[in-house]
């Protein structure tokens, strides 16, 4: 494991704090259920998330396909609007504000995401695009254009020739450098980065995950990294959140909770994460298929693939509850220590 460890996220102050959130969609009524008057049925996103972050901390969230990530992170910027719950950025409660003070907070709290080339406006150049997100908030000076993009790309590793180019004109790994670069035009405390390297080519990838650790380390920025790969997250993060089903269900520092999980979920991940070696076989595969979110089981949502269920897994829903200090896990039954290698 290579985490960043950074000794002042682990003692700072804590920057974000989110209590309870919960975000549900409403899916649309089939034909049948309008002529029924059915009720409209909601699909559960996100339920009762509750995790802080310290400045200089990166906190890498982890889970399958599904599981809640992605709305999560659009969650803490209000790109998604959560219904219940809390969400305080250095004491501001983000789902109060609007206006000039919404844009005040996404100056501060910046998003990359996965796909640049969605993200960037393909009409710009790459050097219009970083100076528009400067001015948006007043941070070029008269006559110093030209200094703050080559400035700006040359943080990301780019050279200040490209400026001119447009998005489709660049790799892909190149894109995602632009991405960055115009995140960090407005000077933002905190980045929330989702799935940024899993379009990309593996030697890229890793090219990009060094970019993040070392503007981590340089610009001593506060992190949330996304991924469904737990090797780009032990690569980056200093503490992990393993999300299914739209819940955590195990968090706290990486080197415990990818070195020693006791949740089923995350000794599962683990496991049945790619190994060159064809002879290992997988101590806790992952078993089954994800339930609908439609149709959630009742108690424990992952009892339908677990290999340690218990009668009680099926009628109560475990909450989160400490460990070891700092290490914090939602299981009713304790599965035997893990045996694997962590990451």
């Amino acid at each position: 494991m290579t985490g960043n460890r950074h000794s002042e996220g682990s003692s700072g102050d804590v920057l974000l704090q989110v209590d309870g959130l919960t975000k549900a969609y409403p899916v649309r009524r089939t034909l049948g259920e309008r002529i029924r008057r059915a009720p409209t049925r909601r699909l559960v996103a996100v339920e009762k998330v509750s995790f802080g972050v310290r400045r200089r901390e990166v906190l890498g969230i982890v889970g399958e396909s599904g599981s809640g990530k992605t709305t999560l992170g659009r969650c803490l910027i209000r790109l998604v609007d959560p219904d219940n719950g809390t969400v305080r950025f250095d004491g501001i409660d983000v789902r109060s504000i609007e206006g000039t003070d919404l844009r005040r907070l996404r100056r501060r709290v910046q998003m990359v995401f996965q796909d640049p080339f969605t993200s960037l406006n393909p009409r710009l150049t790459v050097g219009a695009a970083i100076l528009e997100a400067g001015k948006v908030h007043g941070l070029v000076e008269a006559g110093h254009d030209d200094e703050f993009v080559a400035r700006h790309l040359e943080s990301v590793g780019l050279s200040a020739t490209l400026a001119d180019r447009r998005p489709r004109q660049l790799s892909g790994g190149q894109r995602q450098r632009v991405a960055i670069a115009r995140a960090l035009a407005v000077g933002p405390d905190m980045l929330v980065a989702d799935e940024p390297v899993s379009a990309l080519d593996v030697s890229i990838q890793a090219q990009i995950i060094n970019l993040f650790r070392d503007l981590q380390a340089r610009l001593g920025l506060t992190m949330i990294f996304i991924a469904h790969q737990l090797s780009v997250v032990s690569q980056v993060a200093d503490t992990v959140a393993v999300m299914y089903m739209g819940r955590i269900v195990e968090r706290g520092p990486l080197e415990k909770v990818f070195g020693r999980p006791e949740h089923p979920y995350t000794q599962a991940l683990l496991a049945s994460r790619p190994d060159p070696n064809p002879h290992h076989q997988s101590e806790a595969p992952l078993r089954g298929d994800v339930p609908s979110p439609l149709d959630m089981p009742p108690g424990c949502k992952f009892s339908t693939r677990c290999p340690f269920v218990e009668d009680l897994c099926h009628q109560v829903e475990p909450t989160l509850e400490s460990t070891e200090p700092g290490h914090l896990v939602a299981c009713h039954v304790r599965p035997r220590p893990w045996e694997g290698d962590g990451l």
